[in-house]
């Protein structure tokens, strides 16, 4: 069997059996240029089909959370080419979250940016990234009258600025992304609003939450079966929280969360098909292997699918 399918089915593979926490992606690493198939180099295209500027893809995401929570986050991502050099970039959706504190739902956050490119040519794209996340839905969503935590919430609730580079060379793809928070969260959830036998006190507290930035790497390497018009790829995400976190006790006052600063590295795997000139489709997996101690953002995942349909135009 070539090499190629074996390092598929090795990610695949892990992946399922994967029970590690912490992804803790607030977003940046998925944005526009960021994701590593927003858009491939030109040489990797069919020569014989027409350029087409704009896209949609539409990812009905299903993740693994904490406590083992399950997220069902569809989304819908936009790319219009408004300049040969210039792109900008929308993306939103909804979350659905269920676990043993029941069920939580909301709009997930919007993303708006702008795209940049300083080179563009057959085998190579170089580009800029600015945006911001907006947050659509406040992080208090209760059952009971009593709030829920992070991990139930489909937003954080804090408006943030990010920025990044991407190169795409031939087969090969690298992206640094950089996402500052410039609000906190107001969430209010503590272990204090509940009695000592509740199982929400498994949960990370996450009261009037500030957010310490986020710097990301991305790597990966697509292998290319042109006959049947198939790529895979496999890759690493390193995600470093730059500080601790800090929320408010008990008593009004600013406490810092030990434990939630430092790395997180997460292994990647997708395979995409080329359905039709216009559609294409894609199934990617992604799970940490190195997590933070403590996260009280409610990101941690311990496996995320996302199967994707795009329609180019």
């Amino acid at each position: 069997m070539p090499m190629k399918i074996w390092i598929v089915m090795l990610c695949c593979f892990v992946a399922v059996k994967s029970f590690a926490q912490g992804c803790s992606d607030a977003g940046v690493c998925t944005m526009g240029s960021l994701r590593s198939d927003a858009l491939p180099a030109k040489g990797m295209r069919d020569s014989t089909a027409r350029q087409l500027k704009h896209s949609l893809v539409i990812t009905p995401a299903i993740s693994f959370g904490e406590q083992n929570t399950v997220n069902f986050t569809p989304t819908f991502d936009a790319t219009f080419q408004l300049h040969k050099r210039f792109h900008a970039n929308v993306k939103t959706g909804f979350n659905l979250t269920t676990g043993d504190l029941g069920l939580a739902y909301g709009a997930s956050d919007l993303f708006v940016s702008g795209i940049v490119y300083f080179i563009r040519s057959d085998s190579m794209n170089f580009s800029f990234i600015a945006g911001g996340k907006f947050a659509l839905d406040k992080p208090n969503f209760e059952i009971e009258n009593q709030e829920l935590p992070l991990s139930y919430q489909s937003s954080v609730g804090t408006q943030d600025i990010l920025f990044g580079l991407s190169f795409n060379y031939k087969s090969w793809f690298a992206g640094a992304g950089f996402q500052y928070p410039l609000t906190n969260s107001t969430s209010t959830f503590s272990h204090s609003d509940y009695d000592s036998s509740s199982a929400v006190l498994n949960y990370f507290e996450s009261n009037r939450l500030e957010r310490k930035p986020d710097v990301v790497l991305r790597f990966e390497k697509k292998f290319y079966i042109r006959k049947i018009r198939l790529s895979l790829g496999a890759g690493i995400i390193w995600i470093y929280h730059l500080g601790n976190d800090t929320q408010l006790n008990n008593a009004g006052e600013r406490v810092e969360i030990a434990g939630s600063k430092g790395t997180t590295l997460n292994i990647t795997g997708n395979i995409s098909y080329k359905i039709s000139e216009r559609w294409s489709c894609n199934f990617g997996v992604g799970f940490p292997v190195i997590v933070r101690d403590v996260r009280p953002d409610g990101l941690t995942r311990s496996l995320v699918l996302l199967p994707s349909v795009t329609y180019s135009f």
